[in-house]
């Protein structure tokens, strides 16, 4: 029994041995670990700097200098090191950056992310030559002001992450050089004013977050060269106002997100440079009312989103610019019907959202039983005798309490039979 025990003992040693010089063979530097052959992991390693790589002609897939104390990232710091992606996160102290830290990475380099790491300013000339970077990730830092140029050199970036700094204003020719970006994130800031010049470099341009932000004001023509963006957020900030200037140039813009603006004027015609707008989120917007000018242009919106507001009542034909909606989210508003005419010439509706209103269930409902292409979600508020009840066929319900109707159902009803309602 003793031989086995000594043999089990010696076997173990040997594989924790054999794990052990697996993690640190080959590794080009003593202070770190090298997994898989590939990744060098300098995580929690009390590092104040960068340290000595020793120079090999191998290229590692990741360099890890997460939860370290380095103060500082010297000129050419990465020199003896290949290494796609660099990641500098949750540093300990303040980090300062020379202008030439990454030289050496220019045909190796791909993404380089200095993530929570009191990062407070961007040297011009940090991305300069670096002929491979593709992405760069600087979230969660104290930044203040992007300097003009500071991207310049930065010609195949797709992806920016600016989220979580204090950044107050984008200012003229900021992304400058930045000609292959396709996301920017500048969400999670201080920004009360862009330059109406501060995008302009940006013609790649696909998605833009500039969201839980202090925008009051959009400057005309902001956005007019974002000639390729499909999905811009501007939701949780303070604009109260839209006018149609504003969107010049969005003609591919396919998701606008507005929720939780303040949203008092929204003019005739504010959103329709867009036709290519599929889905639109007005929610938590304070709107009391809507209209039809508001939708003038969108022809192709397929989903509009309006919960928690306090909309009191759907219009006749408001809908009607919106020839291709499918989907209406109208949740926790005022309304005490669900207005027939306020569909007309909506042919392709497939789901009509209520919950949460105080729906008064009388024969006014009666020409929902006449279409089969929609499905209405939500529970009657009134009568008492079907209070929080779902909302059933219309011939169910005698009672007229809204009286003055004069558009008894909606045109596309007449191609249908039977409206599959449901809670």
């Amino acid at each position: 029994m003793s031989d086995r025990r000594a043999i089990l003992l010696l076997t173990c040693g040997a594989l924790v041995t054999s794990l052990v010089t697996s993690f640190t063979h080959s590794c080009p530097t003593y202070h770190c670990y090298c997994f898989r052959g590939h990744e060098i992991d300098c995580v929690d390693m009390g590092l104040s700097e960068i340290p000595f790589f020793k120079v090999e002609n191998k290229t590692y897939f990741q360099l890890d200098l997460g939860r370290n104390r380095i103060k500082r990232l010297a000129a050419y710091a990465f020199k003896n090191v290949r290494v796609r992606k660099i990641k500098v996160w949750r540093n300990r102290r303040s980090l300062d950056i020379h202008p030439k830290a990454f030289r050496g990475l220019e045909d190796v380099v791909r993404s380089i992310q200095v993530r929570g790491s009191r990062l407070r300013r961007l040297p011009r000339g940090l991305f300069k030559s670096l002929r491979q970077l593709r992405s760069i990730d600087l979230s969660k830092n104290h930044l203040e002001t992007l300097h003009r140029g500071v991207f310049r050199d930065a010609h195949k970036v797709v992806s920016l992450n600016l989220a979580d700094n204090s950044l107050a204003q984008l200012e003229s020719d900021a992304f400058k050089g930045l000609d292959s970006l396709q996301l920017l994130s500048v969400d999670r800031n201080v920004i009360g004013h862009i330059d109406t010049k501060a995008l302009r470099a940006l013609r790649s341009l696909e998605e833009l977050y500039l969201n839980d932000n202090k925008i009051r004001d959009l400057q005309p023509r902001s956005f007019k060269r974002l000639t390729n963006l499909r999905k811009l957020d501007l939701s949780h900030n303070e604009i109260s106002a839209i006018f149609p200037p504003m969107f010049r140039g969005l003609a591919k813009l396919e998701i606008l997100v507005l929720t939780g603006n303040p949203l008092m004027v929204l003019s005739d015609g504010a959103l329709s440079a867009m036709s290519s707008l599929q889905e639109l989120l007005l929610n938590k917007a304070k709107l009391t009312h809507i209209k039809a000018g508001m939708f003038r242009g969108l022809k192709s919106l397929r989903q509009l989103n309006l919960e928690n507001n306090d909309i009191r009542a759907l219009p006749d034909r408001v809908f009607r610019p919106l020839q291709s909606l499918e989907i209406l989210h109208a949740d926790n508003n005022a309304l005490t019907t669900i207005n027939a005419c306020a569909f007309n010439s909506v042919e392709r509706m497939r789901e009509i959202w209520v919950t949460d209103n105080p729906i008064q269930c009388d024969c006014t409902l009666r020409w929902t039983s006449l279409a089969s292409t929609a499905e209405i979600y939500g529970a009657c508020a009134s009568p008492k005798l079907v209070v929080d009840e779902e909302i059933a066929l219309a011939h169910k319900y005698t009672v007229c309490i809204h009286t003055g109707m004069e558009c008894s159902r909606p045109r596309y009803a007449n191609k249908f039979h039977g409206l599959i309602v449901k809670y």
